[in-house]
């Protein structure tokens, strides 16, 4: 699904055109509310760009700057999973370790966090799938060789694969302990982690990963305990200052 995710983020060279047509199509209220959170997130000028960058990966921005020093410690683990580790696969990996690092801060400043990730997942405005097909069904049809159906197919069956997810994530989130949280948290990633290592050819067990995973999500915490906070103020201030409906 690297596809869906590079136009929904606006990582190919249309940028924002391939990001706001969902924006642009919302027409109720609900539809409205749910399409700007969607689109807020893109990595041309939302919030993915203060975290990574535009280009991808700018080692200036908060989270790739935390992973390039996450990699640090993290690169000698890594190696006993045997083979190499490809740069590119390195800093994926503690780029992934931060930004969960990250939310498990954010847990423990806002503890209503994980109840709010619920609510958003359960009650999101049931024509978005909807909204997600007219904007992306098309394109994607003509890129796979695939029916328009075939392709609306997928796209829904994603977007719900999503939604489950973030229930469970904040189900995480709301865990009083913040080790329990800690541990759950690592060991959902060690459930899809595997998928995500094939996609670099790696086959690696979720067992040889999980103690990898509980190191760098707690490396990653304390790399980011002391200044997180002012960058995600920064951020929501930023984000609030654009006028999405008149670009």
């Amino acid at each position: 699904m690297r596809h869906l995710y590079h136009v929904t983020h606006g990582l190919t060279e249309q940028g924002l055109d391939t990001v706001l047509p969902v924006l642009d199509l919302a027409e109720t209220k609900r539809e409205k509310a749910v399409a700007l959170g969607f689109v807020t997130h893109n990595n041309v000028n939302g919030a993915d760009v203060f975290a990574h960058g535009n280009p991808y990966n700018d080692p200036e921005r908060y989270v790739i700057a935390k992973a390039l020093q996450l990699n640090e410690v993290l690169a000698p683990r890594l190696a006993l999973l045997g083979g190499g580790i490809a740069d590119e696969v390195l800093l994926e990996v503690s780029h992934v370790f931060v930004e969960f690092g990250a939310d498990l801060l954010i847990r423990q400043y806002d503890r209503a966090i994980g109840g709010r990730m619920i609510i958003a997942a359960i009650s999101r405005h049931r024509g978005f799938p909807d909204l997600l097909v007219k904007a992306y069904a098309e394109n994607f049809a003509d890129m796979f060789g695939i029916t328009h159906n075939e392709a609306a197919s997928i796209i829904i069956t994603e977007e719900a694969k999503f939604r489950k997810l973030a229930i469970r994530y904040g189900m995480i989130m709301q865990y009083s302990n913040r080790r329990k949280a800690q541990t759950e948290l690592a060991g959902l990633l060690a459930e899809i982690a595997p998928r995500l290592m094939e996609g670099y050819g790696l086959d690696v067990p979720s067992a040889m990963l999980l103690p990898i995973i509980q190191f760098g999500i707690g490396e990653a915490i304390e790399l980011c305990k002391d200044d997180l906070f002012p960058e995600v103020e920064n951020t929501i201030e930023a984000i609030k200052a654009i006028d999405w409906h008149n670009r």
